[in-house]
């Protein structure tokens, strides 16, 4: 018995971290990454993608990306970011696009990458990080 209320507890216990990772988050804002492929070569290149959804009328601070996404994986290049609309105004969607390499081996996290909205520094959302 006293197990399972261990167990219970840790439950919800994760529940609550996670119900605070999201707390920042205010309003209808949504982010994306992604990545073309899950394993690359030493020195292959790859595209890794950003990608936005927030309600018109809306500002939102884009993470700076220069020269690299971590340590260990570089930006070859990047695009600028794209804009389009819904059909009826009421959403806007930016993308950007990054070709990435990386010259180490091993296993590799992107890690979150955090979009702030109205000049809010309480209201942003994260991306999940990429293995």
């Amino acid at each position: 018995m006293n197990r399972l209320k261990k167990i219970i507890g840790f439950i919800l216990l994760c529940f609550q971290t996670s119900a605070s990772f999201s707390q920042g988050v205010t309003g209808d804002f949504k982010v994306h990454s992604s990545i073309d492929t899950n394993a690359i070569l030493i020195g292959q290149q790859t595209w890794f993608s950003l990608k936005t959804d927030i309600p018109a009328g809306n500002s939102v601070s884009w993470p700076v990306l220069n020269d690299s996404l971590t340590g260990q994986i570089e930006i070859i290049k990047k695009t600028k970011i794209d804009t389009a609309y819904s059909t009826d105004k009421s959403r806007v969607f930016l993308s950007q696009r990054f070709n990435i390499t990386s010259f180490d081996t091993g296993f590799l996290v992107i890690p979150p990458m955090r979009f702030q909205f109205n000049n809010d520094s309480t209201n942003f959302a994260e991306t999940e990080p990429i293995l």
